[in-house]
């Protein structure tokens, strides 16, 4: 997984005291992988962003009604998916939502929806750029 070095707020912390943080959207390797075609990125932005307001939407309900199997298997797609974009952050949030409903744990699962949803309107400035 690509992985980014983020210092914290204080400057004078030395590198042994930075943490790392996955990218909010790996551009690079999206175009990397498209072999930058800026047409094929932008038909893949369309589709992944359709995917993902209809995954969210579904994960809601899911979560509301506590059914940890549909909540496991469409956390396990936005993860994919969202690896598969570039998309890095979110990926890693979707697979610790997969992992809390694998375990069965509601208030995981509540609260990393909200994370998952934070994270894709940050998200969608990002790749509104494209």
């Amino acid at each position: 997984m690509l992985m980014q070095t983020e210092k914290t707020e204080n400057s004078s912390l030395t590198a042994d005291q930075t943490h790392t943080e996955p990218l909010i959207f790996d551009r690079e390797a999206l175009f990397r992988q498209t072999q930058n075609n800026v047409n094929l990125v932008q038909k893949l932005i369309v589709i992944y962003q359709e995917e993902m307001s209809k995954s969210l939407n579904e994960l809601r309900t899911y979560v509301q009604i506590k059914d940890y199997d549909k909540i496991s298997s469409c956390a396990h797609n936005v993860k994919g998916a969202s690896a598969n974009m570039g998309c890095m952050a979110l990926s890693c949030t979707a697979a610790k939502m997969q992992e809390a409903a694998i375990k069965c744990q509601y208030d995981t699962t509540f609260n990393t929806l909200s994370e998952m949803e934070m994270q894709y309107d940050i998200l969608l400035n990002y790749i509104g750029e494209i």
